[in-house]
């Protein structure tokens, strides 16, 4: 079994990717449900959050997010912490996770702090959204019901595309209508699926 990266910033049309590859058969993994799943109970995962940022960060039992978000978006270094501790416990629960998937030559592992987590070096291709700021923040406040200020803080925290451009990943524009996205969408991952090492 193979993994497929997906990443890219928020707004960029990462779940429209994730979409295509359910429809053509391709299991996906969405790390940020995967996230939820980790940090809304008790977890040695949620322990280690306390630890690191205060046990403000957990309680009742599950993440503070609103107190965790807060802090991260707004300190680098603290997001860089929460980034490496997310990498080291995530990775456990997808090697657990492989044992039900034998058999499966390819599954999509959406998961927008890719590089951030280090989760890039399990990954045998990475495709990256790339699309406009304005369209990102629009889609951002659409989806999320905040305001263009709280989009553009949220936007403005993650890796820029930039950076993207420079690694060693498959650029997936999303500039235009998202019917043709779509159909983009789908020649890649039948591409990357068709491949013996799912690098096209």
């Amino acid at each position: 079994m193979r993994y497929i990266g997906l990443t890219g910033r928020s707004g960029t049309g990462k779940s429209v990717v994730a979409q295509c590859a359910s429809e053509l058969g391709i299991p996906c993994i969405d790390c940020d449900a995967l996230y939820r799943f980790m940090t809304g109970k008790p977890t040695a995962f949620l322990n280690a959050i306390a630890g690191r940022f205060g046990s403000q960060a957990a309680e009742n039992g599950e993440l503070n997010r609103a107190y965790l978000r807060n802090i991260v978006f707004t300190d680098p270094e603290a997001k860089r912490d929460l980034d490496r501790l997310t990498g080291a416990y995530m990775g456990e629960y997808l090697e657990a996770l492989s044992s039900s998937l034998s058999g499966v030559p390819y599954v999509l592992l959406d998961a927008p702090t890719l590089f951030q987590t280090g989760l890039r070096d399990i990954c045998a291709s990475v495709v990256c959204c790339i699309s406009p700021d304005d369209a990102c923040l629009r889609r951002i406040q659409k989806r999320d019901g905040i305001t263009e200020a709280e989009a553009r803080l949220r936007l403005n925290s993650q890796l820029p595309d930039s950076f993207y451009r420079e690694q060693d990943v498959i650029i997936l524009e999303n500039s235009g209508t998202e019917s043709s996205f779509r159909k983009e969408a789908k020649k890649l991952l039948r591409r990357l699926t068709a491949s013996e090492d799912g690098r096209g």
